[in-house]
């Protein structure tokens, strides 16, 4: 299996015949119902991108063989079964008797080619038998028969031109009759049906597994005659009769279950069916949000950083609040190294992230960004607050204490700098050990902040420091 140039996990979903690169679909995300025309296109070269759909995972048949045992026993399809027990048994003699037999051997042939028709679109529920009997089906009872007629008249030709030539064409019509059924069935046309080169276009389509589908067809469709020899030779006839029509029901369903499967899991192969579509269509935000994401990932791995910008850049225009647009965003602007464009962005996504709950994240951020710029803060007073405020729940008071530090003569009209200091004091104090220093914080905060209740809370503190310090000095 081809693996993605980028991920090395995942699959090839898409090739790039101009620069010979393999894509996911994490690098090129998206369907048929997203790509306007002529794209996708290679974000290196641009050349039209070619579609690689996934192997067919489908189960074999021979590995849920027990299904197709268990499928005549639900639904209608048991229904028939009991209706050909009942009227085996009880059919009277005569020309009445023959008639119904005829009636209900066309109802059992239209049933089975309409269980063909559903399972070939993995539909596992039994046709409703009123729909088999009262609907439009275009003659399939006498075209069946039309089919097993024209089988052996063509190889009557063929022995007319030479025996070997009968013989060989009755061998080929007895292989290929699964064929033939599952065909008239998808087609309603018995001339098809009869057509030797699309028979063989069918079975060599499915495969090997096409003679393990004949051997299980053959075998199937012997069930009633190998019920039969079971049974003594004194059987009651009613009996015999109607345990033969159950079982000639029952097997004639199985067999025609399986072939319906086949053609579900072959459907590709044979080309019954559309064209799959290339991808999974998304929403279009989703779309345009992970195409930029592939995109940049393709470029950053290139390193076209500035082209990985420029698709960035676009994709935040349509989605700003976009958080994994913005944290790509980040990381590119960290790569390049472009320090006042990576500032000014970094305010954008803390304040995004706060206002979408997630301060922890926010905190991560920041001090993921001052790894790489050292001197790297918020210029804004409210936001370096808040982010102190989550920085200090989580225990990183140096972070917080560096968010705080200074605030009043960076920002000494913030309405909110007597509580910023107020924090600032039970940092130094609890997370850093600085007694002294929250002490003089705290007698700025009780001034700036004189007859509220952040005064109150602050002397409360203020007291709480001044025992710790006589108990500190008392040992």
């Amino acid at each position: 299996m081809d693996v993605c140039h980028y991920h090395h996990r995942l699959a090839t979903r898409w090739n790039c015949p101009g620069c010979h690169t393999h894509f996911c679909a994490t690098c090129v995300p998206g369907g048929d119902g997203n790509f306007p025309a002529d794209e996708p296109r290679c974000v290196l070269c641009r050349t039209p991108l070619l579609y690689l759909p996934p192997a067919n995972t489908k189960t074999p048949f021979w590995q849920i063989s027990a299904r197709f045992f268990t499928y005549p026993v639900k639904g209608q399809a048991m229904l028939l079964v009991l209706l050909g027990a009942l009227l085996q048994g009880a059919a009277p003699d005569g020309l009445l008797g023959l008639l119904l037999n005829i009636l209900f051997y066309a109802m059992v042939i239209r049933f089975s080619l309409h269980v063909v028709e559903l399972l070939a679109e993995d539909n596992w529920t039994p046709p409703a038998l009123s729909s088999v009997m009262l609907g439009q089906e275009e003659n399939l009872f006498l075209k069946q028969i039309g089919v097993y007629v024209g089988f052996t008249a063509l190889g009557l030709s063929a022995a007319s031109v030479h025996p070997l030539f009968g013989l060989a064409y009755l061998a080929f019509a007895g292989l290929a009759l699964p064929a033939s059924i599952m065909v008239l069935a998808m087609t309603r046309s018995a001339l098809r049906a009869l057509n030797p080169l699309l028979l063989a276009q069918v079975m060599l389509g499915i495969g090997w597994s096409y003679l393990l589908l004949w051997l299980c067809f053959s075998v199937v469709t012997s069930g009633p005659f190998i019920v039969a020899a079971w049974l003594p030779e004194e059987q009651n006839n009613a009996l015999f009769s109607a345990l033969l029509g159950a079982t000639s029901c029952y097997f004639a369903v199985v067999s025609h279950a399986m072939m319906g499967y086949v053609l579900f899991s072959r459907a590709e192969s044979l080309g019954i069916t559309d064209e799959p579509e290339r991808g999974e269509t998304l929403l279009e935000a989703d779309y345009f949000s992970q195409q930029a994401l592939g995109q940049s990932t393709v470029l950053i791995r290139a390193q076209r950083l500035n082209e990985a910008r420029e698709v960035l850049n676009r994709a935040l225009a349509r989605q700003s609040q976009d958080l994994a647009l913005h944290q790509r965003m980040q990381r590119l602007l960290s790569l390049l190294g472009d320090r006042e464009a990576m500032q000014a962005h970094l305010e954008v996504y803390l304040n995004l992230l706060l206002q979408q709950g997630q301060g922890g994240k926010a905190v991560e951020t920041l001090q993921r960004a001052r790894q790489q710029q050292a001197e790297l803060l918020p210029q804004d007073a409210r936001l370096r607050h808040q982010l102190a405020e989550h920085a200090y729940r989580q225990s990183r008071h140096e972070l917080a204490n560096t968010l705080l530090v200074g605030l009043h003569q960076q920002a000494p009209s913030y309405p909110a700098l007597a509580q910023a200091y107020l924090l600032l004091a039970r940092i130094q104090a609890e997370g850093l050990g600085q007694l002294g220093n929250a002490e003089k914080l705290l007698g700025f905060v009780l001034k700036r902040a004189a007859g509220t209740s952040i005064a109150h809370e602050a002397q409360a503190f203020a007291t709480v420091l001044a025992g710790l310090r006589r108990s500190a000095v008392a040992n």
